[in-house]
């Protein structure tokens, strides 16, 4: 996991995610993240902090029925709470593993009722990826900010699982980016999006994928318009009715066409003193290019101060107190738009 200042917590995790049980100095520094209340949630996602770490926490001690809660959370409030549409390791993949582990660790204490809340869970947000992917692997970052243009090349994909296998890009927006520097060079994001979405594909039993599931997810991610135009809509029709909405004010959209795939946030950060930069859009094309609108960049003026974004003609706008950014809408036939706003998702 990341070094973040969270090490004893990283390695308590990694421990439970081994089979093995935390040191008992790890799991004092990782009560300090516990979720305060109880089995009680109607608190979550009111902008206490990263829902991350209690989730990390709950996972040091093994404490799968307060995950299966969550998921069930997730189903009527929105999906992955204050990280929504978010592509990072630590704040959104690295969430959907330990819930993963969680729900093996239920079904074999005979909690199917359970397990069955986190596959689902899971499955929503698999969906939300593979309605934004397409057959490409990323290899260029082109940044957008209110600064100017910012292009950098993606290192070449490591192996192992996931993207780390060539041949699928998600487009990043939402809350939580990398910066320069990052692991996969962090003008947008660490492709831990496409890397999740790509090994639940390769090995959807550990996903909790069914066959007819994986395959649907496949046929979304492949489509290519023309005269499969009307099997992929349906392929990916039935891929959006497994979503969940989002938190109360925020919007999503996730749009494919035969040029790429696009994502936009409509929504921006939480009020002030938030610690969630996000970026506005995100699209992904055949070529490996990767674009993305941010307004301002973490720690710049007004960048903790939420931003607005509209859509004029061919062009989306995002301005914060910090700056103002903007990109040209992605181009080509659209095959599908998929717009998710509370509780509600139409597809288009």
């Amino acid at each position: 996991m990341a070094d973040n200042g969270l090490a004893p917590l990283n390695a308590a995790v990694a421990a439970r995610m081994a089979g093995r049980v935390p040191t008992p100095e790890q799991l004092r520094f990782a009560a300090k993240y516990r979720w305060p209340h109880g089995m009680d949630l109607s608190l979550w996602a009111t902008g206490g902090g990263s829902e991350n770490h209690p989730i990390y926490e709950a996972v040091t001690r093994a404490d799968w029925p307060f995950l299966a809660a969550l998921a069930r959370w997730w189903s009527e409030y929105g999906l992955f709470g204050s990280e929504a549409g978010c592509d990072n390791r630590y704040y959104s993949s690295g969430v959907i593993e330990v819930m993963l582990l969680a729900r093996r660790e239920l079904l074999k204490a005979g909690a199917a009722g359970e397990a069955e809340a986190i596959r689902l869970a899971v499955r929503a947000h698999l969906a939300c990826l593979a309605l934004a992917a397409i057959p490409s692997t990323r290899m260029r970052d082109e940044l957008h900010t209110g600064s100017g243009v910012i292009t950098g090349v993606r290192p070449a994909p490591k192996r192992g699982k996931g993207s780390r296998l060539p041949g699928l890009a998600v487009a990043p927006a939402g809350n939580r980016f990398h910066g320069p520097g990052s692991r996969a060079g962090g003008l947008t994001t660490d492709d831990a999006g496409a890397e999740l979405l790509a090994a639940a594909l390769t090995d959807r039993e550990t996903y909790g994928l069914e066959l007819l599931e994986a395959a649907t997810l496949t046929a979304v991610v492949h489509a290519d318009g023309g005269p499969a135009l009307e099997s992929d809509r349906n392929a990916a029709r039935v891929v959006s009715s497994w979503l969940y909405g989002t938190l109360a004010g925020w919007r999503l959209t996730l749009r494919r066409t035969d040029q790429g795939a696009e994502r936009v946030f409509w929504a921006g950060n939480r009020g002030p003193n938030t610690n969630k930069p996000a970026q506005a859009v995100g699209q992904v094309r055949p070529s490996g290019l990767c674009r993305a609108l941010r307004p301002a960049s973490k720690n710049a003026p007004g960048w903790s101060e939420g931003w607005t974004v509209t859509e004029e003609g061919d062009v989306y706008t995002a301005s914060c107190a910090g700056g103002t950014a903007s990109l040209p809408k992605l181009g080509g036939e659209t095959l599908w738009t998929v717009e998710i706003e509370n509780g509600e998702v139409k597809f288009l």
